[in-house]
């Protein structure tokens, strides 16, 4: 029997100019994951958008839902979802989870940041994920492009699963920690809510400490807490009945497995795009969630947080060059190397198989996920 020899270069290349490894095939051999942290807010993040994030401990501080058993689906993640009104067509613009036939994909791992940029139905869309310098959160920058020039209507659906909290224990007795989820809309914040209702440190029960959070800058229309009120009852998240339907339950979630999710109805004219933030996080409160929500409202912000983020990780990774007879050798010890030695904290992924050449936090706060 022959065995087919995987080259990384079939599926993607560099870009030296841009310091990005670009992926050209999203149908990878397994997740090709870049790490984004700021110390505290690590983001596990795929080239379809799959991952987890979790707040200075992955063991005891997770925020969405991955577990060794998804390496080989990288399900679920940051996934956003758009429908077209007038025809009621609807697929992911990370590919993942529907993996509809896309007539383009380009996936970018870059310094402390990964876009997602795909062509399908008439419209472009674009996903850039980051974590600010200072803030507990991840931020979603989706541009919208409509490609015809008719007008339309659609709805926009950014969707994450909560873990929320101890990691072991959900892998061990899911069920019961299931029965802990609370997850809500809040009208004050205008976001959704999440805690556990309590938590567990050897074998003791303890107040769960944590809020995480999952809010926009625009108009929310609908959303969805509860799992199954998004996915429909013997179904999943790849064809989800929430995106067959009109609108959404507006579903609050206790004792059941909870999601995230928010939608927005907008309008295009002909070539015309828009722009949208999504912000997702954990705090202590309700306070602080608004800060940080009130913060990136504005597009402009985020862009300028963005090339904050860019130039912070390029400064930290120039200050040491090598030059070899070999290009490849010297962009991936001059740029991946260095970024991977300067990152702070290591989220443990040992179920996943990495390309080595993207940022992988390093630390000291537990053994294994």
């Amino acid at each position: 029997m022959k065995i087919r020899r995987i080259r990384i270069m079939e599926y993607g290349h560099f870009d030296e100019k841009n310091q990005e490894y670009v992926i050209t095939n999203p149908a990878t051999p397994r997740p090709w994951i870049n790490y984004l942290t700021n110390e505290d807010y690590c983001a596990l993040v795929s080239h379809t958008g799959g991952g987890y994030s979790f707040y200075k401990d992955c063991g005891i501080n997770r925020i969405l839902r991955w577990s060794p058993s998804n390496f080989l689906t990288d399900r679920p993640g940051r996934y956003v979802y758009l429908k077209d009104l007038a025809t009621g067509q609807y697929w992911s613009l990370n590919w993942q989870p529907m993996r509809r036939e896309l007539d383009f994909y380009e996936g970018r791992h870059g310094l402390g940041y990964t876009t997602i940029t795909t062509k399908a139905f008439g419209v472009t869309g674009e996903i850039a994920y980051f974590v600010p310098r200072k803030e507990s959160c991840e931020i979603w920058k989706v541009k919208i492009k409509n490609d015809t020039r008719r007008k339309r209507r659609f709805s926009l659906y950014g969707f994450v699963e909560w873990l929320i909290g101890e990691y072991f224990l959900e892998l061990r007795i899911h069920n019961i920690t299931t029965l802990y989820n609370k997850v809500w809309w809040d009208g004050e914040t205008k976001a959704i809510l999440g805690k556990k209702t309590a938590s567990w440190e050897q074998g003791n029960i303890r107040p769960f400490e944590g809020l995480v959070f999952f809010g926009s800058n625009f108009k929310v229309d609908g959303y969805e807490c509860q799992k199954t009120a998004f996915t429909g009852r013997y179904n999943d998240i790849s064809n989800p009945d929430g995106l067959k339907n009109e609108a959404l339950q507006n579903s609050n979630c206790e004792g059941e497995d909870a999601v995230g999710v928010l939608q927005h109805n907008f309008g295009l004219d002909g070539l015309e795009e828009k722009e949208f933030v999504f912000i997702l996080g954990q705090t202590k409160n309700e306070e602080r969630v608004k800060e940080i929500l009130n913060k990136y409202q504005d597009v402009i912000q985020v862009r300028k947080e963005l090339d904050a983020v860019r130039k912070d990780w390029q400064t930290k990774t120039s200050l040491i060059k090598i030059e070899t007879p070999d290009k490849d050798f010297n962009t991936l010890v001059n740029t991946w190397q260095t970024l991977d030695s300067d990152s702070r904290y290591f989220p443990y992924l040992v179920h996943c198989t990495c390309i080595p050449f993207l940022d992988r936090p390093h630390g000291n706060k537990r053994d294994s996920s």
